[in-house]
């Protein structure tokens, strides 16, 4: 698994079958919590955003891939 940062709001995560766009955003009803959407890539028919929490992408990914925005 290849986990980079491209920018500031971006992160991508390539993993053996897919590849992920997550971005930070925030959705009403979710509260101020903030959230994350992850996009993948290669999924085969209509793309779908996938809306998580910090630790919903960590269940995902086993890695705080939330810590990249900030360095």
């Amino acid at each position: 698994m290849i986990i980079r940062k491209t920018n500031v709001d971006v992160v991508h995560v390539h993993t053996e079958n897919d590849f992920w766009t997550i971005v930070r955003s925030y959705h009403p009803q979710v509260g101020k919590t903030p959230t994350y959407t992850a996009i993948n890539e290669r999924a085969a028919g209509k793309t779908e955003p996938y809306i998580t929490t910090r630790e919903g992408l960590k269940k995902m990914f086993d890695h705080d891939v939330i810590s990249l925005f900030d360095e």
